[in-house]
C-alpha cells in the first residue's frame, strides 16, 4: 500500500466485511463497529474520525454534506469525507 493512502473510518451504514477486505488490501481501516461507535450521531462520527485522523467513508451524502459545509464555513479541519454508493 502506498504511504500516501489515507487512514479510513467506515460509518455504520457500510458492511463490516468492507473493512476486512480493505485491510486485506493493506489499508489502515477502522469500522464504526470496531470503534464501538454504533448508534452515535453523525456529528459524533465525524468528530471521532477527526480525532483519529481518519477520512470518513459513508453513503450518507445528505447529512455528511451538511457537516462538511459546516466544517468548511467554521474553518475546522478534517481528514476527508469519502462518499460511496
Amino acid at each position: 500500500m502506498s504511504l500516501n493512502a489515507p487512514k479510513l473510518y467506515l460509518d455504520e451504514h457500510l458492511s463490516p466485511r468492507l473493512s476486512i477486505q480493505l485491510r486485506n488490501h493493506g489499508f489502515d481501516v477502522l469500522s464504526c463497529r470496531d470503534a464501538a461507535m454504533l448508534g452515535k450521531s453523525d456529528d459524533e462520527q465525524l468528530e471521532f474520525a477527526v480525532h483519529e485522523q481518519r477520512a470518513l467513508v459513508t453513503v450518507n451524502f445528505r447529512d455528511f454534506m451538511v457537516l462538511y459545509n459546516n466544517y468548511l464555513s467554521d474553518k475546522k479541519e478534517h481528514f476527508g469525507i469519502i462518499f460511496s454508493t
